[in-house]
């Protein structure tokens, strides 16, 4: 059960739902022939909201990891890319958070995708160190839903891991390359 409750959140439109039927059944208190079909209403939304519970926790789901470069070269834009593989049997709408390490000061870092059944994807997004040393990764968080869109199931890869930044191995070579052309021109 603690499983469960760390994984589940509900969305800003499971919000705006609720606040809206508060709003309407207030209003139906004053015009009455909106009161029964609100209660209808409500009902599918409740049955929308246990079916995404369903479909989202009681099905194969997510399978996701991250690639780093085990060296990274400072000054340099060094890719880092993301694979994810969509086992569920239905579109699902994904929100990705990576842990980059706290020296690159990007604390929004966030991709909103969709993959279709059985559909893997890679994303792919650069990073540029400024300092040597040893940089930390934490987890892939992905958080996922259907169309219905009321609740989010939290996924954690446990990728964690250190990539080392050493000096810009592009331009080690371009200055080995002047230096070489240096001594033909000479």
């Amino acid at each position: 059960m603690m499983k469960f409750l760390k994984s589940f959140y509900l969305t800003d439109r499971f919000f705006h739902i609720i606040w809206s039927f508060a709003a309407l059944f207030l209003i139906s208190g004053f015009i009455k022939f909106l009161y029964y079909p609100l209660i209808v209403l409500f009902l599918i939304c409740v049955l929308l909201f246990f079916l995404e519970i369903i479909l989202v926790y009681f099905n194969s789901g997510i399978e996701a990891g991250r690639n780093v470069p085990e060296k990274l070269s400072n000054g340099d834009e060094n890719q880092i890319t993301i694979n994810v593989v969509n086992n569920y049997k239905f579109q699902s709408f994904l929100t990705i958070f990576d842990e980059i390490p706290e020296i690159f000061q990007i604390r929004d870092f966030k991709i909103h995708s969709n993959l279709n059944p059985g559909e893997s994807k890679i994303y792919n997004y650069n990073l540029l160190p400024k300092k040597r040393g040893e940089y930390q990764f934490g987890k892939l968080n992905i958080f996922v839903s259907t169309k219905i869109g009321f609740i989010q199931r939290r996924y954690i890869f446990s990728n964690e891991g250190t990539a080392k930044v050493y000096p810009s191995i592009i331009s080690m070579k371009n200055y080995e390359f002047k230096a070489f052309s240096n001594k033909i021109t000479d």
